[in-house]
């Protein structure tokens, strides 16, 4: 998979580390080296963290004909995030697949079932639909917007029709209600007990300038995987070991009694707007949330030093911020809040614009929470300012802090 794939989730092995990787190819018959994960300058991704939770059988179970998992996101990274939480099994032939759901970018949420090395599925419930995938392996998946919840518990079933199809429904356990995804057809009779793991991908690692610290803050706890076995036994899987992604140091994955946690983004905000007192959003000046996504370095460069706005909020990611453990606040694709340097110190009206984090971050692109609602540049010492009024693209400023109405955010916090 190339590094401009957008939003795909299907091509979660490719980033996982590690004995990780061995794990799941020989559960799922995945033949696939096990390259190590490096700096996005070194491999040409982005680096994201990864979180993962191992479970086991008895020993001598039965291949499985339905398995049920459960997900509650406990703390929501965002609407604007691109996060996949995730179940992923193995057949007892051919390959594997997985089911879960995302946070999209900006689009609308959206639950899937996909499955490797397939070429024929059909949908279920009225607005699910199947469509092949390529990238990481090829193969179908079925899929529904339908937007979840944070606090919810969805548990996903994946189940055996006959004749090698297997079915994929999701039930909100909390709202009481249910819908299917579909079905795909395999070459397997069942699933395998062996290589099972629950992840968390936050999937801007398509994204050649992603970092940990523009990653929003995220938590969900999975249960144990609750199954149905080929001879029509119960049984349920044991969570046996935690894993976190290289890239990161900033997550954690543990084991419970009934399940596992994954927590993701640790020190960061969640991704969301920073509104004004007047209800816009702080934007960037001509750049449309796709221009920040997925896009290459030299297609960034035109946005560089474009002046930060207030404008009409839309729920896109040229409108999320995270306010990182380093104390800036950035939009996907790496680029800072800054105070423009040829100002300050020589104007009360200081220009705010977007401009490409490098390295240690200096004071123009530190900022920190203040009395009242304020948003303080550490270089300067003074608050950000919004013009207010209902039209698009007002520039905000930096000016002295006054407590007024027209300097008070709503903004993410860590």
């Amino acid at each position: 998979m190339s590094s401009r794939t957008p939003k795909s989730g299907f091509g979660r092995l490719g980033r996982i580390t590690g004995s990780a990787v061995a794990a799941l190819a020989l559960a799922a018959g995945i033949g696939m080296s096990t390259a190590a994960t490096a700096d996005a300058n070194e491999d040409g991704w982005g680096d994201t963290p990864g979180t993962y939770t191992h479970y086991t059988f008895p020993a001598g179970t039965p291949d499985l004909s339905s398995v049920t998992w459960s997900t509650t996101v406990t703390a929501d990274p965002g609407f604007t995030s691109h996060t996949f939480w995730s179940h992923q099994f193995g057949f007892n032939q051919g390959n594997g697949g997985y089911i879960g759901m995302q946070d999209n970018g900006g689009e609308d949420q959206l639950f899937l079932f996909s499955v490797w090395d397939v070429n024929q599925a059909k949908p279920g419930s009225k607005g699910s639909w199947c469509q092949d995938f390529g990238g990481e392996g090829t193969g179908y998946s079925c899929r529904m917007n339908v937007p979840w919840k944070a606090g919810h518990t969805y548990t996903f079933n994946v189940a055996s029709e006959g004749g090698g199809w297997f079915g994929a429904t999701v039930e909100d356990t909390t709202a009481h209600t249910s819908f299917k995804l579909g079905s795909i057809l395999t070459p397997a009779t069942g699933i395998k007990t062996s290589g099972m793991v629950d992840w968390v991908e936050y999937y801007e690692w398509s994204m050649t300038r992603s970092t940990c610290v523009q990653q929003p803050y995220s938590a969900a706890t999975f249960g144990l995987p609750k199954a149905t076995t080929l001879n029509n036994t119960q049984v349920t899987g044991t969570a046996t070991r935690p894993e976190n992604n290289g890239d990161c140091a900033n997550v954690t994955s543990t084991i419970g009694p009934d399940g596992g946690e994954q927590v993701l983004g640790i020190g960061n905000s969640t991704r969301d707007a920073v509104t004004d007192r007047a209800g816009n959003c702080l934007d960037v000046k001509g750049v449309d949330y796709a221009q920040l996504e997925w896009a290459e370095d030299a297609d960034l460069a035109a946005d560089e030093n474009r002046a930060a706005v207030v404008e009409t909020c839309h729920r896109r990611t040229d409108q999320g911020w995270v306010h990182g453990a380093d104390r800036t606040l950035r939009l996907v694709n790496n680029f800072c809040l800054t105070a423009a340097p040829e100002a300050v110190g020589n104007d009360k009206k200081v220009p705010v614009t977007i401009t490409t984090c490098a390295g240690a971050p200096g004071p123009l692109t530190t900022w920190r929470y203040g009395a009242q609602g304020s948003i303080v540049n550490d270089a300067t010492g003074q608050c950000l300012y919004a013009p207010g009024g209902n039209e698009t693209e007002h520039r905000v400023e930096l000016r002295d802090c006054t407590g007024k109405a027209d300097q008070q955010w709503t903004a993410p916090r860590a």
